[in-house]
C-alpha cells in the first residue's frame, strides 16, 4: 500500500504539469540525449568483497535507489571520469524486462562511488533540467513503458542501447516549476523517513514485549 501510495503521488507531481490543462505553462520537448550524456562502466569484480572504491553493479540499485551494501569492489581506476557526480542517475539498461529502466539518482552519502559495467551512467549536461526533477520524470509509467517497448529482448533478459535510449522524447517545464515540484517530492520523502522510524520503533518495542512478557 506504502510503495503503491508513493508512485501515484509522483505520478501526480510529475505529470500535471505537462497535460493539456496546464497550456499557460511552457513546456519543452528534448531528446534524452540532448539533455544528458550517456556512458557505459568499467569491468571489474562485482563479487569482490574489498577494496579501495566500491563498485556499481545491476544490484545497486534492485529496490530503485542506492544500496551501498549491493557493490563490488575495484583497487584501481584508470579514468577519474569514471568516478560517479552528486546527481548523475545510474540506469539499468540489461536485465529483465520487467526491471530494465530502473534508474536511482547519486547523493553525496554515495561517494566515492566507481561507474561498473552493466548500467548507464546518465550525466546531465543540459542547464534547464535538474537532475531530481529528471529522476523523477524517468520514473513516471510512460517513460518505464517506452523503454520496455524498445528495448531488444533475450531469453533470460532485455537490453536498450544509448543510441535507443538517447532517442527517447521527454517532456519538462520551467525550472522554477521543477523546483516547486522538488521541493514538494523532499518534503513527502521526509515525512515517508519518519513515518518509517517510528514503525521501526514500534516493531523493536513489540518485539521486546514479547521476548519479556514472561519473564
Amino acid at each position: 500500500m506504502e510503495n503503491k501510495l508513493k508512485k501515484q503521488i509522483a505520478f501526480y507531481l510529475y505529470s500535471f504539469t505537462l497535460t493539456p490543462n496546464f497550456k499557460h505553462i511552457e513546456v519543452k520537448n528534448k531528446k534524452l540525449g540532448d539533455i544528458v550524456n550517456i556512458s557505459n562502466g568499467i569491468m571489474g569484480d562485482s563479487q569482490k568483497k574489498s577494496g579501495n572504491f566500491k563498485l556499481t553493479r545491476i544490484e545497486t540499485i534492485s529496490n530503485g535507489k542506492i544500496d551501498l551494501s549491493r557493490t563490488g569492489y575495484i583497487d584501481q581506476v584508470s579514468d577519474e571520469k569514471k568516478f560517479l557526480e552528486v546527481g548523475d542517475i545510474l540506469y539499468s539498461n540489461i536485465n529483465s524486462l520487467t526491471h530494465i529502466g530502473k534508474n536511482a539518482i547519486v547523493k553525496e552519502k554515495h561517494l566515492p562511488l566507481v561507474h561498473g559495467i552493466n548500467l548507464f551512467r546518465l550525466h546531465i549536461t543540459n542547464n534547464q533540467i535538474t537532475p531530481n526533477y529528471l529522476h523523477g520524470l524517468l520514473n513516471l509509467p510512460k517513460y518505464k513503458w517506452w523503454v520496455k517497448s524498445h528495448a531488444n529482448p533475450a531469453v533470460n533478459q532485455a537490453s536498450i542501447n544509448k543510441t535507443e535510449l538517447s532517442s527517447l522524447v521527454i517532456k519538462y517545464p520551467d525550472l522554477d516549476i521543477q523546483n516547486q515540484i522538488n521541493n514538494i517530492n523532499y518534503s513527502f520523502a521526509q515525512y515517508w523517513d519518519i513515518q518509517y522510524s517510528k514503525k521501526e520503533s514500534l516493531c523493536q518495542l513489540k518485539q521486546f514485549l514479547l521476548q519479556n512478557l514472561f519473564i
